[in-house]
């Protein structure tokens, strides 16, 4: 783990300085494992990337970008030609793909 810097954040595979990124900026976690494990990770430059990983068939992963389109609304293109629209809901802290919008995704802690 890297050691802490005042005035930067850490998030495993992020880090920044000076103002605070988008709060969509990190790594976002549903599922159950063991049979499933979904993530979305949303980088600061714009980039993002999902993986899927089930039990019974493996991983699927998607690289993409993000924009936001609204408040609190993102949209990803994958690198497959997929779009979707992500919503982040900062009372809960948890971003949730809006067509499977009973799926959320909570933050990362490590």
């Amino acid at each position: 783990m890297a050691a802490a810097v005042p005035g930067c954040l850490w998030i495993p595979g992020l880090s920044w300085a000076g103002a605070a990124p988008d709060p969509v900026v990190g790594q976002w976690i549903a599922g159950e494992p063991p049979q499933t494990e979904f993530h979305m990770i949303f980088f600061e430059n714009g980039t993002s990337l999902y993986a899927a990983y089930y039990l019974s068939r493996g991983g699927q992963v998607e690289p993409g970008n993000w924009t936001k389109t609204g408040p609190g609304q993102y949209t990803v293109r994958s690198r497959t030609g997929n779009t979707t629209l992500w919503i982040y809901d900062s009372s809960a802290d948890s971003v949730h793909n809006n067509a499977l919008p009973l799926l959320r995704y909570s933050r990362y802690k490590g």
